[in-house]
């Protein structure tokens, strides 16, 4: 049996949150995941194995949380510049719950954008808008602050979309915590992340990883992904590790540049183990424009100056379809919710700027959601370049 470990968006972060998409381990009979190809950086839906199968002697919650706290401390004490970042960060790093619920679901973290403190975290742990969620801080006066919190912003989950849930700072907490400022990743630099794994682990039970970016564009980044300790006769799923901030050093001091959302292990060969995270300065700015300047109402679809159609109270355009007029071209399908600023010919544009689009070229617009009756719309509309 292959001895590897692939997580995807790691299935307890994801049952335990409700969200409705599973991740996972490869090998398990009835639970399929998705998993960031080492290869490609592409996220497929594979078969998955649990992590059981992997550990020769079955091991109680509390007996792994002991185990956990050794392999990490382990880990900290190999990690050369764990206390610099620490020194930095350790106000910034947020533990995720459930509501009535002790043990930790994932990571988030504090950050400023658009003048305004927010609470970071996966949109796969957050959900959508409206969603209630436990955070927890280590306050600059040795207090644990915790308090539950709702989800003000949200992306949505998948490769190609902003896997980011956004929970506006409570006013309590300013001045108690500190906030990370968000940079441009930079490809040729060393990048860390430090988080917390999901069970009963306490704020000092951080997970450091050092890697380099493998791959960089404007939602995902890719990078080298092992966590240290981590064996084949003792393997460590990092479950739980989803939301934890990726930093880079610039001029002395630790920026955040990305957040992960999901890893594939290879303990066979884990120089092939790989985590993806989602681009903070490309994705946070779409969310924020869209949540302060939200969708027009009753306003029209152009392309290229053409009007297309119109769309009525919440409507919206799910997706684009393109049927090129030569058949030998293939079709292709954009899903706007990936680029999330309010509807315009340059939404379009951005969007379909990598297609060589053709006269006689076809666009289908795939609208969704509510029109002005408030009744629940799907709806197409087809337009010919001329």
């Amino acid at each position: 049996m292959k001895r590897a470990i692939a997580i995807g968006l790691s299935i307890f972060c994801l049952l335990q949150a409700g969200i409705g998409v599973a991740g996972g381990v490869r090998g398990v009979k009835n639970v399929r995941g998705h998993v960031v190809s080492p290869r490609t950086g592409a996220l497929h839906t594979t078969p998955s194995s649990g992590v059981r199968a992997l550990i020769r002697q079955p091991v109680t919650p509390r007996v792994e949380s002991v185990v956990l706290r050794k392999t990490f401390a382990s880990a900290r004490q190999h990690f050369s510049q764990y206390s610099a970042i620490l020194k930095q960060v350790k106000h910034s790093l947020v533990q995720i719950s459930m509501p009535n619920h002790d043990s930790v679901l994932g990571n988030g973290f504090v950050l400023k954008e658009h003048g305004q403190l927010w609470i970071s975290m996966p949109y796969h742990l957050g959900g959508a808008a409206g969603h209630s969620r436990v955070v927890r801080v280590l306050a600059k006066d040795g207090r644990i602050l915790e308090q539950e919190v709702k989800i003000a912003v949200n992306g949505a989950a998948g490769w190609h979309a902003p896997d980011i849930s956004l929970a506006k700072l409570p006013e309590s907490w300013e001045g108690h915590v500190t906030a990370l400022e968000v940079a441009p990743a930079n490809s040729e630099k060393e990048v860390y992340s430090i988080g917390y794994v999901a069970g009963d682990l306490g704020m000092s039970d951080l997970l450091p990883v050092s890697s380099r970016f493998w791959f960089v564009d404007r939602e995902n980044m890719l990078r080298q992904f092992h966590i240290t300790g981590s064996t084949m006769e003792n393997p460590i799923s990092g479950n739980g590790y989803c939301g934890a901030a990726l930093l880079q050093e610039f001029d002395g001091k630790f920026k955040v540049v990305g957040m992960h959302n999901g890893h594939s292990l290879d303990l066979e060969n884990p120089a092939a183990s790989v985590g993806s995270s989602v681009n903070l300065e490309a994705a946070l700015p779409q969310l924020l424009d869209n949540y302060h300047q939200p969708m027009a109402l009753n306003h029209g679809i152009s392309f290229r100056g053409w009007e297309v159609s119109r769309l009525e109270g919440m409507e919206r355009v799910d997706r684009i379809e393109i049927i090129p007029a030569d058949p030998a071209r293939e079709s292709t399908v954009r899903y706007m919710r990936n680029f999330t600023q309010p509807y315009s010919d340059a939404h379009v544009e951005e969007a379909l700027g990598d297609i060589d689009l053709q006269a006689g070229d076809k666009l289908i617009f795939h609208i969704a959601g509510r029109n002005s009756a408030n009744k629940r719309v799907n709806r197409q509309v087809e337009f010919v370049i001329p």
